[in-house]
């Protein structure tokens, strides 16, 4: 037993290190929206002054990116435990900073930047040990976690951006894993404090406390005390959520003045203020928007009623908590004001509960066909790996074009009726940027390395090397600071090489995690 459970996690170890490196491989580095620079604010403040308060910060109506508090000071709207956990992340990219001559500034915001590949990395790892302690053998875990990682649009979002998500959903995840990992009170205590972080995070995490006592509750031991035991379990779970919500509490109270004011209250103030979208036009919008539609970024979901069912005989309780988180997720959003998101490529408000999709794909990922419906199994089977190759190319599509590109030039596409069906998909429109995203470093490079005639009206490093290759609708984005970034790849390294840097400096980083990935790889091989 021992031996086995060193083997899981070995090789859970192994799928961190995997997904980690190619996550890094493929992160931006740096930001692009108001709310990832607002919570690196509140980091940087902490690090520098170990205030919540944000630096720079000027009111602005209905934002919660500068949120006047009781004392008059300024403060995030978003949950701090995001801004938390980024400051070892800052520290370190200072310390790198400072040590190699650099801008320690800016070494310490890349740092914070790549912090959600670690995240996103380590919540597929916690996904992994929840289906194999479930009971699921440990290679139908692997490809499920596999598929987790690189076909649905986590892997976006822990690649791009400063988004909280990633870290949300690493604690609702371990807030499962913990229940099921053991049968002790302790482990229910654990679960509620991850819980308790996950709320910190992002407070809409609330309305799926009742689903983990419920589950808290299912998964404990049934015996001759069970009961007992069971309401034990269900009890330290809550108590310490209650702990940590008090944290929380005191620090609204100390910023807002009251503990039910999380910064939220000034752009949504009521009941009526929050839940102010039609449900029925909203699930409409949180499944099929082309910009931010769970369907079209997240092909996988064509999967599930061929495999529920199953699931659901096989697992009833990882069932329940499946479509309880889901369907609270769907009923929440699709009423929710800002159902959309901002700006994203795919659903970013929907994200967390995308493991709570990839789970009900398990009976396809196992040895043993389903024998009650093996014509239905066969066609499944048949059908699936298209499915998951397309779920694979949305999100390559997604990764490598800045999806930034696709919301500057929206206003532009929508004033112009040749450009005007690439305004409704941020899918469509970044497959249709693919080709000219990837080609861009070599153009880029090339272009460098001809000797610029005297006022030949160049551009500068920081925007695109050749004007005159850009066409149609693209030539607005040349008018945008640091233009570049809407070209280049959306890749830290390549970006790097486009914008001059020798290869001979940055190959040595990338060869390293590259070779991090092939060890990785290897070790995950051998236990599929």
């Amino acid at each position: 037993m021992e031996k086995n459970a060193q083997r899981v996690f070995a090789t859970g170890a192994a799928l961190f290190v995997l997904v980690a490196s190619v996550y890094l491989l493929t992160s931006a580095g740096r930001f692009a929206n108001y709310d990832a620079e607002t919570m690196f604010g509140v980091t940087r403040s902490l690090y520098s002054r170990g205030s919540l308060e944000v630096e720079g910060c000027s009111q602005i109506p209905r934002s919660l990116q500068c949120v006047q508090g009781v004392d008059g000071r300024y403060y995030s709207g978003y949950g701090v435990v995001t801004s938390i956990v980024a400051l070892p992340f800052l520290a370190v990219g200072t310390f790198v900073g400072q040590s190699a001559g650099l801008d320690s500034n800016l070494v310490g915001a890349a740092f914070v930047a790549f912090m959600n590949s670690f995240i996103g990395a380590l919540a597929c790892a916690l996904f992994f040990f929840w289906a194999v302690r479930s009971g699921y053998s440990e290679r139908a875990s692997l490809l499920a976690t596999l598929l987790l990682a690189f076909a649905t649009p986590l892997w976006f979002h822990s690649t791009k951006e400063f988004y909280s998500e990633p870290l949300f959903t690493l604690f609702l995840l371990g807030s499962f894993a913990a229940l099921r990992a053991g049968v002790s009170r302790r482990s229910a205590a654990i679960a509620g404090v991850l819980f308790g972080l996950a709320v910190g995070t992002r407070v809409f995490g609330l309305m799926y406390l009742p689903i983990l006592i419920v589950y808290a509750y299912l998964v404990s031991p049934v015996g001759s005390a069970s009961g007992g035991s069971r309401m034990a379990r269900a009890s330290w779970f809550s108590i310490a959520v209650v702990a940590c919500l008090i944290v929380w509490g005191a620090l609204n109270v100390s910023r807002f003045g009251s503990p039910f004011r999380t910064g939220y209250h000034v752009v949504l103030p009521s009941a009526s203020a929050l839940f102010a979208n039609p449900p029925l036009v909203g699930l409409k919008q949180i499944l099929f928007d082309g910009e931010v539609g769970l369907v079209w970024f997240s092909p996988l979901v064509f999967l599930l009623p061929a495999t529920w069912p199953r699931f659901h005989r096989e697992h009833p309780i990882e069932s329940f908590a499946c479509i309880a988180v889901v369907g609270s997720s769907l009923i929440f959003f699709a009423a929710y004001s800002y159902w959309h998101g901002g700006w994203s490529y795919g659903p970013r408000l929907l994200s967390p509960i995308l493991p709570f999709l990839i789970f009900p794909l398990m009976p396809l990922l196992g040895a043993l066909p389903d024998r009650r419906n093996q014509r239905v199994h066969q066609l499944v089977a048949r059908f699936a790996p298209f499915v998951i190759l397309g779920a694979l190319a949305v999100q390559v599509i997604g990764i490598v074009p800045p999806y930034s590109r696709h919301y500057y030039l929206k206003p532009v596409y929508e004033t112009s009726s040749q450009y005007s069906w690439r305004s409704k998909s941020a899918l469509i429109d970044n497959a249709v940027a693919f080709p000219s995203s990837i080609s861009y470093v070599a153009r880029a490079r090339r272009d460098r390395a001809q000797p610029a005639p005297m006022n030949s009206g160049r551009r500068s490093m920081t925007t695109a090397a050749d004007s005159s290759g850009v066409r149609g609708a693209d030539r607005y984005l040349l008018s945008l600071p640091n233009s570049v970034n809407q070209f280049a790849p959306d890749i830290w390294w390549l970006k790097a090489a486009a914008l001059g840097a020798r290869w001979v400096k940055i190959l040595p980083l990338v060869m390293v995690i590259c070779l991090s990935a092939f060890v990785a790889a290897v070790r995950v091989r051998k236990a599929t």
